[in-house]
Order: C-alpha cells, then structure tokens, then sequence
C-alpha cells in the first residue's frame, strides 16, 4: 500500500514539470525576458533636396543624378555677332550734289512728308531769324530817332523858340514807337519760336522712327538707313558706332558692312522694343527702300564663354544656369546670353570662365529653382 502512495506522488510531480523548450507564462517566470523585436529599414535619402540657403543637393549615384551632365566653362576666341536682328531700309540717299538738294527716298510716305516738313520749316527758321534780327534793328533806329527830336525840342523849349506842346507831342510819338518796337519784337519772336518748336517735333519725330537728322543732313551718297526693332532685353548689347554686318534677303550671298546710329529716345509701347538705326553704304546702288535686312552687331573676333544650351532655364523674364558651388551643391545665377552657337549659346555676364554649369538635364532642377527663387522675394 505503501508503495501504490508513492507511485502516485511521482505520476502528479511528472504532471506538474513543464514540458522541455515549453515557454513558462510570466506568472510561473518573471524572471526571463521578451526577445527584442528587429527594427525597421530607414527610408532612402531624395535624389535632390532644396537647401534653406537656395543651394540643390544631388545625392551622387541616383538615377537623376547619373541623367545630370557637366562642363567647365572656358575662354574662346570667336568672331561670331553678339546680336543678329531684323531690320528694313527705311531710307536711301541719293548722289550728293552741292548745287542739288539731298534727295532722300523712304520707305513711308509718312516719313517722307514729315522730312518735307522738316525742310520747309528750317526755311521758316531761317527766315524768323533774320526777320527778328531785321525788326530789332528797326526799332532801335526809330526810338532812337524819336528821342533825338525829343532831346532837341527840349533844347528849343528851353530857349523859348519852341512850345512845349511841340515837345509832349514828339515824347508821345517817342513812346509810341518804344511800344510799337516793343510789340513787333514780341510778334517776331512769337514767330520765331513756333518755327523751331515745330522743327524740333519733327526733328523727335523721325528720331523715334529710327532716323536721326544729323544723319539726314551729313551721310554721304549712297547711304542706306537700315532700321531693327531690338527687344528690351537686348539694349544693353547696342552700342553707338560700333561695327556691323547686315545682309539682305533680296540679295543672298552679300554682306554690306556698316555702323551703329543713334537709338531712339523711347521704346515701342506695343512690343517694348527699340528702334536702332544702321548707317550702311551701297556705293552700288543695289539696295532700295523696303527690302528686308538682318543685321549683325559686334563680329570683331574677342574672347567668349560657351555653354550648353540644353542648360540655360528661362524663368520668368530671365535666363538662369545651375552653376556647381561645392561637391554635389547646384546654385541657379542668372545669366545674359548672346547668340547661340551649334547647340551652345554664349554667355556675356553672371558666369566667370572656370565653374562649373550643368548641361543636359538640368530641366529636372527647375521646379527647385523656382521653390528657391521664390523664397528669395
């Protein structure tokens, strides 16, 4: 019996054990620990990031970064135009005779009526002038003449051979003719002054056609005046004398050489563009008021800085290139350009030659630029 109890204790105790690799609950194990749980993978860094000083950083061995191209910018002599514009001949001289009146054809029976104009009113000067200087004259003579009759009638009175009724009437005709000078000066000035102020808003009319009179009046025969509407972002290219190089369509082939004239002293309202005149000589006699003409400006071979054209990003009303400011750093600086070149264009101002500027791709960059530009305001 004894041992039928014991038996029984070892069955219970068996039951009771936990089972081997069994893991016990905390209650039975506070002891043991929870195994630490793995922690989640960190997001990959964006290819580009908007830096808070403007600044674009690529990350290096992205995809867009392996889409960005590069080059250094360098020195070159060239003798390619800084500018080429559209023109038309707006005027042509004729054969200069001393004896013959400067014979100048236009384009516009407008500008050639007021050139008429112009002619018949410095005729008019002319003769106000000499009207003036001729009325002056006679009027210092007449008052003169008056107050010696006054100054001998004073004498006369004086000795009592005269009567003093004599003498306050020649002081009256002395007045008279004092008011009298007076008036016709007034009159001749009045003329005069009419005459150059109609003069010289015919002189700024042609002038903001493009036509300046200095030429009109001294450009030898055979001049033609080629007249381009530069656009307001150009003017700072256009330079008075400088050279040029202009070639008209009706004419392929030719090149005429010529020279800046004086701009117009205002911008075209409807197209914000200037109007420069090019002073060209045709001693063939070739050219003919109307013809279309595209003039270079500035082919003297000097040092130029090429970039990739693909590069320059045109934001709002100004060019821009992405200009490397440190390892895996993009900065936009805004740019002027000149005139492109086999798939590179020339840049005049905001670049210096060494740095480092973006080529194809930098399209992708652009919506940072503008996030970066518009912080800036």
């Amino acid at each position: 019996m004894i041992i039928g109890v014991i038996g029984c204790l070892i069955v219970t105790l068996e039951l009771v054990r936990p089972a081997h690799g069994r893991t016990p609950d905390s209650k039975s194990a506070p002891h043991q620990q929870h195994p630490t749980p793995s922690r989640r993978p960190e997001p990959p860094a964006a290819p580009l990031e908007l830096l808070d000083n403007g600044d674009i950083f690529v990350l290096e061995g992205t995809r867009v970064e392996k889409k960005l191209a590069s080059s250094v910018l360098a020195s070159e002599r060239v003798s390619i135009p800084v500018l080429t514009v559209t023109g038309t001949v707006v005027a042509k001289l004729s054969e200069v005779s001393p004896s013959v009146e400067r014979n100048w054809h236009f384009n516009d029976p407008e500008l050639m009526q007021s050139y008429v104009e112009l002619l018949q009113d410095r005729t008019e000067v002319v003769f106000d002038e000499k009207q003036l200087a001729k009325i002056k004259e006679l009027s210092v003579a007449s008052v003169k003449s008056h107050k010696a009759i006054v100054q001998r009638l004073q004498k006369l009175v004086t000795g009592g051979t005269d009567t003093q009724k004599d003498l306050a009437s020649a002081e009256t005709e002395l007045a008279h003719a004092e008011l009298q000078g007076q008036k016709e000066v007034f009159e001749a000035e009045a003329a005069l002054q009419k005459g150059l102020t109609a003069r010289n808003s015919l002189v700024r009319k042609l002038a903001q056609r493009g036509i300046e009179v200095d030429t009109l009046d001294n450009a030898p025969g055979g001049t033609v005046v080629v007249v381009a509407e530069v656009p307001e972002s150009k003017i700072g290219e256009i330079h008075e004398g400088n050279s040029c190089s202009a070639s008209f369509y009706g004419l392929p082939g030719r090149s005429f050489p010529g020279h800046v004239g004086i701009s117009a002293p205002v911008l075209s309202a409807e197209g914000r563009t200037l109007r420069v005149p090019f002073d060209v000589p045709d001693p063939e006699r070739q050219l003919r008021p109307g013809m279309f003409a595209e003039v270079a400006l500035g082919t003297d071979e000097r040092n130029a800085l090429f970039a990739p054209a693909d590069g320059l990003l045109h934001i709002g009303s100004l060019d821009y290139l992405v200009v490397e400011v440190a390892p895996h750093k993009w900065h936009a600086v805004s740019v002027r350009t000149g005139e492109p070149l086999g798939g590179r264009i020339e840049i005049l101002s905001g670049v210096d030659a060494g740095k480092r500027v973006m080529g194809n791709g930098a399209i992708l960059l652009k919506p940072l630029i503008v996030q970066a530009l518009l912080k800036k305001r």
